[in-house]
């Protein structure tokens, strides 16, 4: 009986982890690109048309998963981010 449950325990926390949860982050929107920051920290959105329709400054909930194939090479002004970017993000859902 005490290993049926350790199994359970075991197999509940692994699925638990896998699960891609939503994080709450606000939207940043620069001449840089588009990052959310979540924690104090900033990603940088790749696929920035998943927030097209959010303002600088916005509250949302999203589901991403870190990317690194990403291309953004593209220079759109000379400046630097704010913040340190904490690494690049591929956003699979916006609530």
């Amino acid at each position: 009986m005490k290993y049926l449950v350790t199994i359970l325990v075991l197999v509940s926390f692994v699925y638990s982890c896998k699960k891609n949860r939503f994080k709450h982050a606000m939207v940043e929107k620069d001449c840089t690109g588009t990052y959310i920051r979540i924690n104090f920290k900033d990603y940088k959105v790749c696929n920035v048309d998943a927030l097209n329709c959010y303002d600088d400054g916005d509250m949302v909930n999203v589901k991403f998963e870190k990317d690194v194939l990403c291309d953004l090479e593209q220079i759109v002004c000379m400046m630097v981010h704010e913040h340190q970017v904490e690494g690049i993000i591929t956003i699979l859902e916006v609530e």
